[in-house]
């Protein structure tokens, strides 16, 4: 969705009115957050011609949600999120992304929609959580644009009991760098930085 020389556009808000305060499970540090990773299943993958079903599945998918967790000075979840304590799980995402089909690879994608409030409550809702409960925060992923050099996603606050969302704002933000995961994990520290600045303001 936008240019490339700013690394982030934050575009639109569900569920919170403008004037409202963002919740308790977004603002309070005190309030601890499990990590659930990136969210593939309904991304459209476009432009990315080196790249097909099964390597994107086999490989990439996983690949790019170990990366952040396996950085956490990068991509640091206590400083960027504002919370005291960050739990990890991305089992459950990770299973669920190998599931991706040819269908997300698009060469383009003029008329790309953000996803609707419905669209981020029924893909919360299919989650495997299992007996995790307590605060889940997950990056929903619209589009991974290689054409435009653009990530377009959703982070999303969920109840992991009732799997409801409590919180989401998609943002759009640029990728840097050589390697796959490394290019799209760069995109995802923006995303970061930019709901940093949310919290703060």
């Amino acid at each position: 969705m936008k240019t490339f020389s700013s690394f982030i556009v934050a575009i639109c808000l569900f569920a919170l009115p403008a004037t409202a305060q963002l919740p308790a499970a977004v603002t309070d540090p005190d309030i601890p957050i499990t990590w659930l990773g990136l969210d593939f299943e309904e991304a459209l993958i476009i432009g990315d011609a080196s790249l097909d079903m099964p390597s994107f599945t086999g490989i990439y998918a996983k690949k790019i949600n170990d990366m952040i967790e396996n950085q956490p000075k990068r991509y640091d979840f206590e400083k960027y999120l504002k919370k005291k304590t960050v739990h990890y799980e991305t089992d459950a995402l990770n299973e669920s992304n190998a599931i991706i089909f040819t269908d997300n690879f698009v060469p383009s994608a003029p008329n790309l929609k953000s996803f609707t409030m419905e669209e981020i409550a029924d893909l919360v809702a299919d989650y495997s959580l299992k007996d995790d409960t307590g605060i889940g925060v997950v990056l929903i992923v619209r589009s991974m644009d290689r054409i435009k050099r653009r990530l377009t996603a959703n982070l999303t606050y969920i109840d992991m009991d009732s799997r409801t969302v409590l919180y989401t704002k998609e943002f759009t933000a640029s990728g840097g760098g050589v390697e796959w995961a490394a290019y799209w994990a760069n995109a995802v520290r923006r995303v970061l930085v930019e709901m940093q600045k949310s919290i703060k303001n």
